[in-house]
């Protein structure tokens, strides 16, 4: 049982463990949820942060403002240099300046196909198995982006798509974060391919939330608001089915209840004094003790003298007489469980038969002894 109980703790403390790490996951994740939309609420409402456009190519990067001036003369940097590049070029007085990054040369893989006649809902599946059969890399090391460049008059598609390696991008998500950057895009390409339709590799930080309302789902949440509506009415009409039908029989069993409560005070109080009766008559009285005392003495024991006395607790007697033994008359008292506190006061050598012996002893009638 001990192991058992160990083992049940055990399991406990571990689940216990996992919802907490769970919670404590799901609040950091809620809270960097909060930060994003704050932050684009900001972007939107105020719309003043100075812009820059950071263009990677290799192992160099070029950074200048946006939009791209003719003419300008880019700052250029290794890549591991950018954590610096925020303090050099962004505007005094603006915060948090916003940075869309291109990324080109042998970092993006650029494929075209063509993809038959389908729904619009297994596009992006498709494209997927696509791309994991012409990546020389696990499709899961790599952040795809595509765009339908054509749409031919039989529905298929001529797709453009762009794979780069999740490393890459994520490695300068992190140098933009903590450079004080707002990173808006990471686009494969040139600047100019964003006009055309260029896809942004950026994760969207609220892809969890984000879900298509087709109209498979309108009538999936039109059935459950239904049901739920069906189900509140049927509990609001079952309470008031019953209270109509069982308030009458509740109020009819209360009223009985209290009459039975009022009978069995009255009974109580008529029947008081029989009780007291009975339990006067149950008293042993002297005539009760003497015959049980008579009855339990051994055949060869006798008294001479006897003191009966009525007590609270019941009939004390107080006996003085002659026995052949008196210990195995106080045992035969304790056996015959008609006496309680048998106590053997005195016992000596008789003066008259050398094989008696005097005794005086004192017991207490048992409550329940009657003649």
């Amino acid at each position: 049982m001990q192991t058992l109980n160990a083992i049940r703790s055990g399991w406990a403390r571990r689940r216990a463990s996992t919802v907490a790490t769970e919670l404590v996951s799901f609040g950091h994740w809620w809270l960097s949820e909060l930060k994003d939309c704050a932050k684009a609420f900001r972007s939107k409402l105020l719309g003043d942060n100075a812009s820059y456009v950071l263009i990677v190519d290799d192992d160099q990067a070029s950074l200048q403002p946006f939009p791209i001036e003719a003419g300008a003369q880019p700052l250029l940097l290794a890549v591991t240099a950018l954590p610096q590049s925020r303090d050099v070029i962004a505007a005094p007085g603006k915060a948090n300046p916003h940075l869309r990054i291109y990324l080109r040369g042998h970092r993006v893989l650029f494929c075209a196909f063509a993809l038959p006649s389908m729904d619009e809902r297994h596009v992006a599946d498709a494209i997927g198995l696509q791309a994991e059969r012409r990546s020389p890399i696990d499709i899961h090391e790599l952040y795809l982006g595509w765009r339908i460049a054509r749409t031919y008059e039989d529905g298929s598609r001529e797709v453009e798509l762009a794979m780069v390696r999740r490393s890459d991008v994520d490695l300068l998500r992190r140098i933009a974060s903590t450079s004080g950057w707002d990173l808006k895009a990471v686009i494969p390409g040139e600047p100019e391919a964003e006009s055309t339709g260029a896809p942004n590799l950026l994760p969207r930080s609220s892809a969890r939330l984000a879900f298509t309302m087709g109209s498979t789902e309108k009538k999936l949440l039109a059935c459950a608001c239904g049901l739920a509506l069906v189900w509140m009415l049927t509990i609001w009409g079952q309470s008031v089915y019953e209270r109509w039908t069982l308030d009458e029989q509740v109020e009819h069993a209360q009223a009985q209840l209290r009459q039975i409560a009022d009978q069995t005070a009255l009974l109580k109080k008529q029947s008081a004094p029989v009780v007291a009766l009975r339990e006067l008559m149950q008293r042993p009285d002297a005539a009760s003790a003497l015959e049980a005392f008579s009855a339990s003495l051994p055949h060869d024991a006798w008294i001479y003298d006897a003191e009966l006395q009525t007590t609270p607790q019941g009939i004390q007697i107080h006996v003085e007489g002659y026995a052949k033994s008196a210990p195995a008359l106080t045992s035969a008292l304790e056996d015959s469980r008609r006496f309680t506190s048998v106590q053997l006061v005195q016992a000596s050598a008789s003066s008259q038969n050398a094989d008696e012996q005097r005794f005086e002893l004192r017991a207490q009638l048992s409550s329940g002894v009657r003649r």
